[in-house]
Protein backbone atom coordinates (compact mmCIF):
# COMPACT_ATOMS: atom_id res chain seq x y z
CA UNK A 1 0.00 0.00 0.00
CA UNK A 2 1.09 3.44 -0.57
CA UNK A 3 0.56 6.37 0.63
CA UNK A 4 0.94 9.87 -0.56
CA UNK A 5 2.48 13.15 1.42
CA UNK A 6 1.71 17.17 0.36
CA UNK A 7 4.43 16.94 -2.36
CA UNK A 8 3.38 14.06 -3.76
CA UNK A 9 6.32 11.33 -2.51
CA UNK A 10 5.06 8.46 -2.01
CA UNK A 11 5.18 6.78 1.36
CA UNK A 12 5.42 3.10 1.67
CA UNK A 13 3.81 0.84 4.15
CA UNK A 14 4.52 -2.31 4.46
CA UNK A 15 1.74 -4.89 5.20
CA UNK A 16 2.02 -8.11 6.36
CA UNK A 17 -0.44 -10.60 4.75
CA UNK A 18 -1.97 -13.15 7.27
CA UNK A 19 -3.47 -16.46 5.95
CA UNK A 20 -6.15 -18.34 8.03
CA UNK A 21 -7.48 -21.72 6.24
CA UNK A 22 -10.99 -22.50 7.39
CA UNK A 23 -11.82 -26.60 7.85
CA UNK A 24 -15.21 -27.62 8.08
CA UNK A 25 -17.51 -30.28 7.30
CA UNK A 26 -20.70 -29.81 4.98
CA UNK A 27 -23.73 -28.10 6.62
CA UNK A 28 -21.97 -24.98 7.97
CA UNK A 29 -22.50 -22.76 5.06
CA UNK A 30 -23.21 -20.02 7.09
CA UNK A 31 -20.10 -20.01 9.21
CA UNK A 32 -18.18 -19.85 6.90
CA UNK A 33 -19.67 -16.97 5.15
CA UNK A 34 -19.61 -14.99 8.43
CA UNK A 35 -16.04 -16.30 8.56
CA UNK A 36 -15.06 -14.59 5.37
CA UNK A 37 -16.55 -11.36 6.45
CA UNK A 38 -15.64 -11.25 9.90
CA UNK A 39 -11.91 -11.39 8.49
CA UNK A 40 -12.91 -8.33 5.58
CA UNK A 41 -14.57 -6.17 8.18
CA UNK A 42 -11.74 -6.77 10.79
CA UNK A 43 -8.96 -5.77 8.17
CA UNK A 44 -10.81 -2.46 7.68
CA UNK A 45 -11.49 -1.60 11.22
CA UNK A 46 -8.51 -2.54 12.90
CA UNK A 47 -5.60 -4.45 11.38
CA UNK A 48 -4.83 -2.84 8.63
CA UNK A 49 -4.08 0.56 10.22
CA UNK A 50 -1.78 -1.98 12.39
CA UNK A 51 0.35 -3.10 9.60
CA UNK A 52 -1.61 -6.32 9.12
CA UNK A 53 -4.10 -7.87 6.47
CA UNK A 54 -6.32 -11.06 7.24
CA UNK A 55 -7.04 -13.21 4.13
CA UNK A 56 -9.14 -15.90 4.26
CA UNK A 57 -8.73 -18.86 2.44
CA UNK A 58 -11.22 -21.82 2.00
CA UNK A 59 -11.60 -24.99 -0.46
CA UNK A 60 -13.89 -23.50 -2.64
CA UNK A 61 -11.51 -21.31 -3.90
CA UNK A 62 -8.69 -23.94 -4.27
CA UNK A 63 -10.51 -27.06 -6.19
CA UNK A 64 -10.34 -27.13 -9.89
CA UNK A 65 -6.64 -28.21 -10.48
CA UNK A 66 -5.36 -31.78 -11.66
CA UNK A 67 -4.86 -33.93 -8.29
CA UNK A 68 -6.57 -35.91 -5.73
CA UNK A 69 -8.90 -32.96 -4.49
CA UNK A 70 -7.97 -32.92 -0.81
CA UNK A 71 -4.38 -33.18 -1.81
CA UNK A 72 -5.27 -29.53 -4.05
CA UNK A 73 -6.82 -28.10 -0.56
CA UNK A 74 -3.73 -29.29 1.46
CA UNK A 75 -1.36 -27.75 -0.79
CA UNK A 76 -2.90 -24.26 0.13
CA UNK A 77 -3.03 -25.24 3.87
CA UNK A 78 0.28 -25.90 3.80
CA UNK A 79 1.08 -21.48 3.26
CA UNK A 80 -1.23 -20.23 5.67
CA UNK A 81 -0.32 -18.72 8.82
CA UNK A 82 -3.70 -20.21 10.96
CA UNK A 83 -5.99 -22.73 10.59
CA UNK A 84 -9.77 -22.39 11.77
CA UNK A 85 -11.53 -25.69 12.26
CA UNK A 86 -15.42 -25.77 12.91
CA UNK A 87 -17.12 -28.50 13.88
CA UNK A 88 -20.75 -29.07 14.63
CA UNK A 89 -22.97 -32.37 14.28
CA UNK A 90 -20.83 -33.44 11.12
CA UNK A 91 -17.37 -34.75 10.52
CA UNK A 92 -17.62 -35.24 6.80
CA UNK A 93 -16.70 -37.81 4.70
CA UNK A 94 -13.85 -40.25 3.27
CA UNK A 95 -11.17 -38.32 0.99
CA UNK A 96 -8.79 -40.77 0.45
CA UNK A 97 -6.38 -39.53 2.58
CA UNK A 98 -2.66 -41.75 2.71
CA UNK A 99 -2.65 -40.65 6.40
CA UNK A 100 -5.68 -42.81 7.61
CA UNK A 101 -7.23 -39.76 8.27
CA UNK A 102 -11.52 -40.47 8.22
CA UNK A 103 -12.36 -37.26 6.33
CA UNK A 104 -11.00 -34.06 4.90
CA UNK A 105 -11.68 -32.06 7.92
CA UNK A 106 -9.38 -34.26 10.24
CA UNK A 107 -6.79 -34.87 7.20
CA UNK A 108 -6.83 -31.16 6.95
CA UNK A 109 -6.48 -30.73 11.25
CA UNK A 110 -3.60 -33.31 11.30
CA UNK A 111 -1.88 -31.72 8.61
CA UNK A 112 -1.55 -27.92 10.48
CA UNK A 113 -0.50 -29.87 13.20
CA UNK A 114 2.01 -31.36 11.50
CA UNK A 115 3.03 -27.57 10.03
CA UNK A 116 2.80 -26.17 13.24
CA UNK A 117 5.45 -28.28 14.25
CA UNK A 118 7.50 -27.79 11.46
CA UNK A 119 9.57 -24.79 12.12
CA UNK A 120 9.93 -23.83 7.85
CA UNK A 121 6.24 -23.67 7.65
CA UNK A 122 3.94 -20.60 8.36
CA UNK A 123 1.61 -22.20 10.26
CA UNK A 124 1.33 -20.54 13.85
CA UNK A 125 -2.30 -20.91 15.20
CA UNK A 126 -4.12 -23.69 15.35
CA UNK A 127 -7.74 -22.98 16.61
CA UNK A 128 -10.96 -24.91 16.82
CA UNK A 129 -14.33 -24.26 17.81
CA UNK A 130 -17.77 -25.85 17.98
CA UNK A 131 -21.07 -25.61 17.83
CA UNK A 132 -23.42 -25.87 19.86
CA UNK A 133 -25.60 -29.04 19.70
CA UNK A 134 -29.34 -29.84 21.07
CA UNK A 135 -29.48 -32.35 23.84
CA UNK A 136 -31.33 -34.56 22.17
CA UNK A 137 -28.51 -35.09 19.52
CA UNK A 138 -26.29 -35.73 22.06
CA UNK A 139 -28.41 -38.55 23.91
CA UNK A 140 -28.56 -40.41 21.17
CA UNK A 141 -25.67 -39.32 18.30
CA UNK A 142 -25.58 -41.33 15.15
CA UNK A 143 -21.76 -41.90 13.28
CA UNK A 144 -21.07 -38.28 12.49
CA UNK A 145 -21.84 -36.82 15.44
CA UNK A 146 -20.23 -39.26 17.39
CA UNK A 147 -16.60 -38.87 15.14
CA UNK A 148 -16.76 -34.98 16.22
CA UNK A 149 -17.62 -35.97 20.19
CA UNK A 150 -15.02 -38.35 20.28
CA UNK A 151 -12.94 -35.60 18.71
CA UNK A 152 -13.70 -33.18 21.35
CA UNK A 153 -13.08 -35.43 24.05
CA UNK A 154 -9.41 -36.12 22.62
CA UNK A 155 -8.78 -32.41 23.12
CA UNK A 156 -10.40 -32.40 26.52
CA UNK A 157 -7.98 -35.45 27.97
CA UNK A 158 -4.66 -34.42 25.75
CA UNK A 159 -5.21 -30.41 26.78
CA UNK A 160 -2.94 -29.05 24.46
CA UNK A 161 -5.07 -27.23 22.41
CA UNK A 162 -8.04 -24.42 23.35
CA UNK A 163 -11.21 -24.77 21.96
CA UNK A 164 -14.32 -22.45 22.07
CA UNK A 165 -18.29 -23.75 21.91
CA UNK A 166 -20.66 -21.13 20.52
CA UNK A 167 -24.21 -21.40 20.60
CA UNK A 168 -25.03 -18.74 17.41
CA UNK A 169 -23.47 -17.34 14.47
CA UNK A 170 -23.18 -14.47 16.28
CA UNK A 171 -21.14 -15.82 19.18
CA UNK A 172 -19.01 -17.18 16.82
CA UNK A 173 -18.52 -13.57 14.97
CA UNK A 174 -17.78 -12.41 18.43
CA UNK A 175 -15.15 -15.41 18.94
CA UNK A 176 -13.44 -14.77 15.72
CA UNK A 177 -13.00 -11.26 16.39
CA UNK A 178 -11.63 -12.11 19.60
CA UNK A 179 -8.98 -14.60 17.75
CA UNK A 180 -7.78 -12.10 15.12
CA UNK A 181 -7.48 -9.43 18.08
CA UNK A 182 -5.10 -11.73 19.56
CA UNK A 183 -2.80 -12.45 16.75
CA UNK A 184 -2.51 -9.31 15.69
CA UNK A 185 -1.23 -7.92 19.31
CA UNK A 186 0.94 -11.34 19.25
CA UNK A 187 2.49 -10.26 15.53
CA UNK A 188 3.11 -6.54 17.05
CA UNK A 189 4.84 -8.03 20.12
CA UNK A 190 7.14 -10.24 18.53
CA UNK A 191 7.89 -6.63 16.30
CA UNK A 192 8.50 -4.87 19.07
CA UNK A 193 10.57 -7.60 20.68
CA UNK A 194 12.53 -7.89 17.10
CA UNK A 195 13.27 -3.89 16.75
CA UNK A 196 10.43 -2.79 14.41
CA UNK A 197 9.11 -0.42 16.91
CA UNK A 198 8.70 2.36 14.40
CA UNK A 199 7.02 -0.07 11.67
CA UNK A 200 5.11 -1.81 14.93
CA UNK A 201 4.73 -5.65 12.56
CA UNK A 202 7.82 -6.55 10.73
CA UNK A 203 7.72 -7.99 7.31
CA UNK A 204 8.26 -11.42 8.17
CA UNK A 205 7.89 -12.33 11.74
CA UNK A 206 9.50 -15.69 12.29
CA UNK A 207 7.20 -18.95 12.27
CA UNK A 208 8.68 -20.12 16.05
CA UNK A 209 8.26 -16.36 17.37
CA UNK A 210 4.23 -16.50 17.45
CA UNK A 211 2.27 -18.65 19.17
CA UNK A 212 -1.27 -19.57 19.30
CA UNK A 213 -3.64 -19.06 22.66
CA UNK A 214 -2.06 -21.57 24.94
CA UNK A 215 -3.28 -23.14 27.64
CA UNK A 216 -1.36 -23.19 31.07
CA UNK A 217 0.43 -26.27 31.54
CA UNK A 218 -2.07 -28.60 33.10
CA UNK A 219 -1.45 -32.58 33.72
CA UNK A 220 -3.63 -34.96 31.26
CA UNK A 221 -6.91 -35.06 32.32
CA UNK A 222 -6.49 -39.10 32.41
CA UNK A 223 -8.95 -41.59 31.70
CA UNK A 224 -12.59 -41.86 33.14
CA UNK A 225 -12.06 -44.49 36.49
CA UNK A 226 -15.55 -44.24 37.11
CA UNK A 227 -16.13 -47.21 40.55
CA UNK A 228 -18.37 -49.89 40.34
CA UNK A 229 -21.16 -47.66 42.88
CA UNK A 230 -20.51 -44.37 41.62
CA UNK A 231 -24.07 -42.85 40.38
CA UNK A 232 -24.11 -41.06 37.04
CA UNK A 233 -24.84 -37.48 38.16
CA UNK A 234 -21.73 -38.51 41.19
CA UNK A 235 -19.58 -39.56 37.94
CA UNK A 236 -20.78 -36.43 35.77
CA UNK A 237 -20.01 -33.99 38.53
CA UNK A 238 -16.35 -35.49 38.39
CA UNK A 239 -15.94 -35.74 34.84
CA UNK A 240 -16.53 -32.08 35.07
CA UNK A 241 -13.77 -31.38 37.47
CA UNK A 242 -11.62 -33.49 35.65
CA UNK A 243 -12.35 -31.17 32.35
CA UNK A 244 -13.63 -34.06 30.66
CA UNK A 245 -16.64 -32.42 29.74
CA UNK A 246 -17.66 -33.72 26.73
CA UNK A 247 -18.17 -37.07 28.29
CA UNK A 248 -19.52 -35.41 31.30
CA UNK A 249 -22.40 -33.61 28.72
CA UNK A 250 -23.19 -37.64 27.14
CA UNK A 251 -24.22 -38.26 30.85
CA UNK A 252 -26.02 -35.63 31.86
CA UNK A 253 -28.16 -35.61 28.32
CA UNK A 254 -28.85 -38.92 28.23
CA UNK A 255 -30.38 -38.90 32.09
CA UNK A 256 -32.14 -35.33 30.73
CA UNK A 257 -33.69 -36.38 27.80
CA UNK A 258 -34.90 -39.11 29.35
CA UNK A 259 -38.63 -39.31 31.11
CA UNK A 260 -39.89 -36.96 33.58
CA UNK A 261 -36.42 -36.75 35.77
CA UNK A 262 -37.07 -33.02 36.67
CA UNK A 263 -33.34 -33.41 39.06
CA UNK A 264 -31.63 -34.60 35.67
CA UNK A 265 -32.60 -31.39 33.84
CA UNK A 266 -31.65 -29.15 36.57
CA UNK A 267 -28.12 -30.66 36.58
CA UNK A 268 -27.91 -30.23 32.83
CA UNK A 269 -29.61 -26.82 32.90
CA UNK A 270 -26.93 -25.84 35.41
CA UNK A 271 -24.05 -27.55 33.29
CA UNK A 272 -24.89 -25.61 30.02
CA UNK A 273 -25.09 -22.25 32.03
CA UNK A 274 -21.72 -22.64 33.18
CA UNK A 275 -20.68 -23.54 29.84
CA UNK A 276 -22.47 -20.14 28.97
CA UNK A 277 -24.92 -21.95 26.68
CA UNK A 278 -27.40 -19.21 27.68
CA UNK A 279 -30.17 -20.29 25.40
CA UNK A 280 -30.15 -24.18 26.08
CA UNK A 281 -29.64 -23.49 29.32
CA UNK A 282 -32.81 -21.64 29.66
CA UNK A 283 -34.45 -23.98 27.58
CA UNK A 284 -33.60 -27.13 29.62
CA UNK A 285 -34.76 -24.38 33.25
CA UNK A 286 -38.23 -23.94 31.24
CA UNK A 287 -38.71 -27.67 30.63
CA UNK A 288 -37.62 -28.40 34.51
CA UNK A 289 -40.50 -25.58 35.65
CA UNK A 290 -42.73 -26.88 33.61
CA UNK A 291 -42.79 -30.24 34.84
CA UNK A 292 -42.95 -29.93 38.26
CA UNK A 293 -45.97 -27.53 37.63
CA UNK A 294 -47.27 -30.83 36.28
CA UNK A 295 -46.62 -33.01 39.41
CA UNK A 296 -47.21 -29.85 41.25
CA UNK A 297 -43.40 -30.29 43.35
CA UNK A 298 -42.79 -27.39 44.33
CA UNK A 299 -39.30 -27.81 45.78
CA UNK A 300 -38.45 -28.80 42.26
CA UNK A 301 -39.88 -25.71 40.79
CA UNK A 302 -38.38 -23.35 43.28
CA UNK A 303 -34.81 -24.85 42.07
CA UNK A 304 -35.29 -24.55 38.50
CA UNK A 305 -36.23 -20.91 39.18
CA UNK A 306 -33.47 -20.54 41.27
CA UNK A 307 -31.36 -21.17 38.10
CA UNK A 308 -33.60 -19.29 35.69
CA UNK A 309 -32.75 -16.01 37.64
CA UNK A 310 -29.18 -16.16 37.74
CA UNK A 311 -29.40 -16.97 34.08
CA UNK A 312 -31.29 -13.87 33.92
CA UNK A 313 -29.16 -11.78 35.44
CA UNK A 314 -25.89 -13.09 33.38
CA UNK A 315 -28.62 -11.89 30.42
CA UNK A 316 -29.02 -8.54 31.80
CA UNK A 317 -32.29 -9.07 32.26
CA UNK A 318 -31.94 -7.78 36.68
CA UNK A 319 -35.62 -7.12 37.15
CA UNK A 320 -37.19 -10.32 35.84
CA UNK A 321 -34.13 -12.37 37.82
CA UNK A 322 -35.17 -10.59 41.04
CA UNK A 323 -38.71 -11.31 40.62
CA UNK A 324 -38.28 -15.23 39.87
CA UNK A 325 -35.80 -15.29 42.85
CA UNK A 326 -38.04 -13.94 44.68
CA UNK A 327 -40.77 -16.86 43.55
CA UNK A 328 -37.79 -19.25 44.02
CA UNK A 329 -37.92 -18.79 47.88
CA UNK A 330 -41.41 -18.56 48.57
CA UNK A 331 -41.41 -22.30 46.86
CA UNK A 332 -39.07 -23.35 48.79
CA UNK A 333 -39.65 -21.40 51.92
CA UNK A 334 -41.04 -25.05 53.67
CA UNK A 335 -38.32 -26.88 52.61
CA UNK A 336 -35.73 -25.70 55.56
CA UNK A 337 -32.20 -27.19 54.16
CA UNK A 338 -29.53 -26.68 51.70
CA UNK A 339 -32.67 -25.24 48.55
CA UNK A 340 -34.08 -23.29 50.89
CA UNK A 341 -30.64 -21.47 52.08
CA UNK A 342 -29.64 -21.29 48.10
CA UNK A 343 -32.83 -19.48 47.06
CA UNK A 344 -32.24 -16.83 50.00
CA UNK A 345 -28.66 -16.44 49.37
CA UNK A 346 -29.15 -16.40 45.30
CA UNK A 347 -31.93 -13.42 46.07
CA UNK A 348 -29.50 -11.42 48.32
CA UNK A 349 -27.28 -11.27 45.59
CA UNK A 350 -29.34 -10.36 43.29
CA UNK A 351 -31.03 -7.04 45.27
CA UNK A 352 -29.16 -3.94 45.33
CA UNK A 353 -29.17 -0.33 46.61
CA UNK A 354 -29.03 1.11 50.37
CA UNK A 355 -33.05 0.74 50.55
CA UNK A 356 -32.38 -3.52 50.55
CA UNK A 357 -29.78 -4.02 52.61
CA UNK A 358 -31.65 -4.87 55.54
CA UNK A 359 -33.80 -7.84 53.33
CA UNK A 360 -30.32 -8.93 52.13
CA UNK A 361 -29.19 -8.87 55.48
CA UNK A 362 -31.87 -11.05 56.77
CA UNK A 363 -31.94 -13.20 53.97
CA UNK A 364 -28.25 -14.05 54.29
CA UNK A 365 -28.94 -14.91 58.35
CA UNK A 366 -31.76 -17.07 57.48
CA UNK A 367 -29.55 -18.90 55.01
CA UNK A 368 -26.75 -18.91 57.26
CA UNK A 369 -29.06 -20.63 60.18
CA UNK A 370 -29.86 -22.99 57.59
CA UNK A 371 -27.14 -23.96 56.89
CA UNK A 372 -25.45 -24.84 60.56
CA UNK A 373 -27.91 -27.44 60.71
CA UNK A 374 -27.40 -28.77 56.85
CA UNK A 375 -23.98 -27.89 55.75
CA UNK A 376 -22.85 -26.92 51.86
CA UNK A 377 -19.07 -25.85 51.62
CA UNK A 378 -19.94 -24.34 48.61
CA UNK A 379 -23.08 -22.74 49.79
CA UNK A 380 -21.49 -21.41 52.68
CA UNK A 381 -18.77 -19.53 50.64
CA UNK A 382 -21.34 -17.79 48.78
CA UNK A 383 -22.95 -16.76 51.62
CA UNK A 384 -19.52 -15.25 53.31
CA UNK A 385 -18.59 -14.09 49.45
CA UNK A 386 -22.14 -12.03 49.39
CA UNK A 387 -21.85 -10.22 52.53
CA UNK A 388 -18.04 -9.29 51.67
CA UNK A 389 -19.24 -7.78 48.69
CA UNK A 390 -22.08 -5.95 50.14
CA UNK A 391 -19.17 -4.51 53.19
CA UNK A 392 -17.26 -3.52 50.42
CA UNK A 393 -20.27 -0.91 48.90
CA UNK A 394 -20.76 0.00 52.44
CA UNK A 395 -16.90 0.99 52.40
CA UNK A 396 -16.25 -1.26 55.35
CA UNK A 397 -12.99 -2.61 53.58
CA UNK A 398 -11.11 -3.92 56.84
CA UNK A 399 -13.94 -6.51 57.19
CA UNK A 400 -14.44 -6.93 53.23
CA UNK A 401 -11.07 -8.24 53.46
CA UNK A 402 -11.45 -10.50 56.18
CA UNK A 403 -14.73 -12.10 54.70
CA UNK A 404 -13.23 -13.01 51.06
CA UNK A 405 -10.18 -14.53 53.15
CA UNK A 406 -12.97 -16.53 54.90
CA UNK A 407 -14.33 -17.54 51.76
CA UNK A 408 -11.43 -18.20 49.86
CA UNK A 409 -10.13 -20.72 52.56
CA UNK A 410 -13.72 -21.98 52.51
CA UNK A 411 -13.44 -22.94 49.10
CA UNK A 412 -9.91 -24.37 48.86
CA UNK A 413 -10.55 -26.46 51.46
CA UNK A 414 -13.24 -27.96 49.99
CA UNK A 415 -11.56 -28.77 46.61
CA UNK A 416 -13.57 -25.53 45.08
CA UNK A 417 -11.62 -23.39 42.07
CA UNK A 418 -14.79 -22.13 40.58
CA UNK A 419 -14.79 -18.92 42.14
CA UNK A 420 -11.44 -18.67 43.15
CA UNK A 421 -10.14 -15.77 40.98
CA UNK A 422 -12.89 -13.31 41.91
CA UNK A 423 -12.53 -13.96 45.54
CA UNK A 424 -8.36 -12.82 45.04
CA UNK A 425 -9.59 -10.29 42.79
CA UNK A 426 -11.95 -9.19 45.24
CA UNK A 427 -9.59 -8.75 48.26
CA UNK A 428 -6.94 -7.44 46.45
CA UNK A 429 -9.67 -4.65 45.42
CA UNK A 430 -10.18 -4.37 49.17
CA UNK A 431 -6.57 -4.00 50.68
CA UNK A 432 -6.08 -1.69 47.75
CA UNK A 433 -8.26 0.57 49.48
CA UNK A 434 -6.87 0.11 52.66
CA UNK A 435 -3.41 1.34 51.32
CA UNK A 436 -2.02 -2.01 51.93
CA UNK A 437 0.01 -2.63 48.02
CA UNK A 438 1.79 -5.61 49.27
CA UNK A 439 -1.37 -7.60 50.17
CA UNK A 440 -3.01 -6.42 47.50
CA UNK A 441 -0.26 -7.02 45.04
CA UNK A 442 0.33 -10.86 46.28
CA UNK A 443 -3.99 -11.40 45.93
CA UNK A 444 -3.83 -10.38 42.25
CA UNK A 445 -0.60 -11.97 41.63
CA UNK A 446 -3.06 -15.19 43.16
CA UNK A 447 -5.59 -14.30 41.20
CA UNK A 448 -3.83 -14.31 37.59
CA UNK A 449 -2.58 -17.58 38.42
CA UNK A 450 -6.15 -19.20 39.13
CA UNK A 451 -7.78 -17.23 36.06
CA UNK A 452 -5.17 -18.31 33.82
CA UNK A 453 -5.53 -21.89 34.54
CA UNK A 454 -9.68 -21.47 34.44
CA UNK A 455 -9.06 -19.72 31.03
CA UNK A 456 -11.21 -16.53 31.79
CA UNK A 457 -9.92 -14.30 29.78
CA UNK A 458 -12.16 -11.36 30.68
CA UNK A 459 -11.58 -11.54 34.23
CA UNK A 460 -8.10 -12.32 33.39
CA UNK A 461 -7.40 -9.29 32.12
CA UNK A 462 -9.03 -7.29 35.34
CA UNK A 463 -6.79 -9.22 37.20
CA UNK A 464 -3.84 -8.16 35.52
CA UNK A 465 -4.66 -4.72 34.77
CA UNK A 466 -5.11 -3.82 38.73
CA UNK A 467 -1.72 -5.48 39.27
CA UNK A 468 -0.25 -3.52 36.52
CA UNK A 469 -1.44 -0.38 38.69
CA UNK A 470 -0.79 -1.65 42.22
CA UNK A 471 2.74 -2.29 41.02
CA UNK A 472 3.53 0.72 39.69
CA UNK A 473 2.65 2.82 42.61
CA UNK A 474 4.87 0.05 45.07
CA UNK A 475 7.96 1.10 42.40
CA UNK A 476 7.83 -2.27 40.77
CA UNK A 477 8.21 -1.12 37.45
CA UNK A 478 9.29 -4.29 35.46
CA UNK A 479 6.17 -6.40 36.70
CA UNK A 480 3.84 -3.40 36.27
CA UNK A 481 5.38 -3.54 32.45
CA UNK A 482 4.54 -7.06 31.81
CA UNK A 483 1.27 -6.47 33.80
CA UNK A 484 0.10 -3.84 31.34
CA UNK A 485 1.54 -5.24 28.83
CA UNK A 486 -0.57 -8.54 29.09
CA UNK A 487 -4.08 -6.50 30.11
CA UNK A 488 -3.90 -4.67 26.60
CA UNK A 489 -3.59 -8.19 24.61
CA UNK A 490 -6.44 -9.53 26.89
CA UNK A 491 -8.69 -6.20 26.75
CA UNK A 492 -8.28 -6.25 23.23
CA UNK A 493 -8.64 -9.75 22.80
CA UNK A 494 -12.06 -9.38 24.55
CA UNK A 495 -13.02 -6.14 22.63
CA UNK A 496 -12.84 -4.27 25.56
CA UNK A 497 -11.07 -1.12 23.61
CA UNK A 498 -11.93 1.47 26.42
CA UNK A 499 -10.32 -0.73 29.25
CA UNK A 500 -7.11 -1.53 26.23
CA UNK A 501 -6.23 2.10 25.47
CA UNK A 502 -6.18 3.09 29.01
CA UNK A 503 -3.57 0.25 29.95
CA UNK A 504 -1.93 1.09 26.81
CA UNK A 505 -1.54 4.61 27.97
CA UNK A 506 0.30 3.53 31.29
CA UNK A 507 2.53 1.04 29.48
CA UNK A 508 3.52 4.06 27.44
CA UNK A 509 3.99 6.20 30.65
CA UNK A 510 6.21 3.98 31.67
CA UNK A 511 8.19 3.16 28.47
CA UNK A 512 8.99 7.13 28.89
CA UNK A 513 9.85 6.89 32.26
CA UNK A 514 12.73 4.81 31.52
CA UNK A 515 13.66 6.50 28.23
CA UNK A 516 12.07 3.99 26.25
CA UNK A 517 10.55 6.57 23.34
CA UNK A 518 10.64 4.01 20.85
CA UNK A 519 7.97 1.80 22.89
CA UNK A 520 6.79 4.40 24.22
CA UNK A 521 5.36 6.13 20.96
CA UNK A 522 4.40 2.38 20.23
CA UNK A 523 1.97 2.00 22.62
CA UNK A 524 0.57 5.86 22.45
CA UNK A 525 -0.48 5.28 19.00
CA UNK A 526 -2.20 1.88 20.31
CA UNK A 527 -4.08 3.46 22.88
CA UNK A 528 -4.66 6.79 20.54
CA UNK A 529 -6.28 4.47 17.90
CA UNK A 530 -8.69 2.32 20.00
CA UNK A 531 -9.33 5.60 21.62
CA UNK A 532 -10.71 7.24 18.78
CA UNK A 533 -14.59 5.48 19.03
CA UNK A 534 -14.37 5.11 23.14
CA UNK A 535 -13.29 8.26 24.76
CA UNK A 536 -14.46 11.63 25.31
CA UNK A 537 -12.66 14.46 23.23
CA UNK A 538 -10.69 15.86 26.39
CA UNK A 539 -9.45 12.31 27.21
CA UNK A 540 -8.15 11.93 23.54
CA UNK A 541 -6.55 15.13 22.89
CA UNK A 542 -4.70 14.42 25.66
CA UNK A 543 -3.37 11.28 24.60
CA UNK A 544 -2.43 13.16 21.22
CA UNK A 545 -0.64 15.63 23.78
CA UNK A 546 1.44 13.10 25.32
CA UNK A 547 2.32 11.51 21.85
CA UNK A 548 3.18 15.28 20.32
CA UNK A 549 5.62 16.10 23.42
CA UNK A 550 7.23 12.82 22.92
CA UNK A 551 8.34 13.38 19.63
CA UNK A 552 8.71 16.66 19.98
CA UNK A 553 11.77 17.47 18.32
CA UNK A 554 12.35 14.18 16.09
CA UNK A 555 13.29 15.37 11.95
CA UNK A 556 9.87 15.72 10.17
CA UNK A 557 7.35 14.98 13.82
CA UNK A 558 4.28 16.50 12.71
CA UNK A 559 2.16 18.49 15.85
CA UNK A 560 -0.22 16.82 17.82
CA UNK A 561 -3.92 16.92 15.77
CA UNK A 562 -6.27 19.32 17.31
CA UNK A 563 -10.18 17.51 17.27
CA UNK A 564 -13.12 19.38 16.29
CA UNK A 565 -16.11 19.74 18.36
CA UNK A 566 -17.26 16.15 17.41
CA UNK A 567 -13.84 14.79 18.17
CA UNK A 568 -12.54 14.65 14.71
CA UNK A 569 -9.31 14.81 13.73
CA UNK A 570 -8.41 18.15 12.04
CA UNK A 571 -5.17 19.17 9.90
CA UNK A 572 -2.97 20.86 12.33
CA UNK A 573 -3.71 24.14 12.87
CA UNK A 574 -7.40 24.05 11.36
CA UNK A 575 -8.93 26.94 13.32
CA UNK A 576 -11.10 25.16 15.86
Amino acid sequence: MALGDAKGTRLTTQLTGFRIFIASPGGLTEVRNTFRAVLEKYNVEDAIRRKVVFIPVAWEATLGGLGRPQALINRELEECDALVLVLQDRWGSESGAPDGATSGTEEEYRLANRCHADPDKPMKHIQVFFMSVAPNQIADPGKQLRAVLDFKSELERERQLMYYQFESVRDFEDRLRAFLASCVHELETAGNQAGQLAGGVPDAVPADSVSGPTLPELPRAGADEAGPTEAPLDRARRLVRQGLITLAETIMAERATGAGDVEAMLDYGEFLAAQHRKTQAAAMYERAANLARAVNDVVLLGRAQVGDSRLLARLGRNNEAVLTAREAVAHLAAEKGPYSAEAQVNLADLLSGPDERPEQDALLANAEALLDVSPRPALLARTVTVRARLAQEDGDHRRSAGLYADAIRINEEAGLSEDLGDLHVGRGSALEELGELNGAREAYLAAEEVLERARDLSKLADAVDHLGRVAETLGHDDEAQRAYDKAAGLFETTQRHDAAADAYASLGKLHEAAGRTGEAEVALRQAIALAADTKERDELQELYSRLDALIAGQAGAAAAPELSGDGAVLPSGHPN
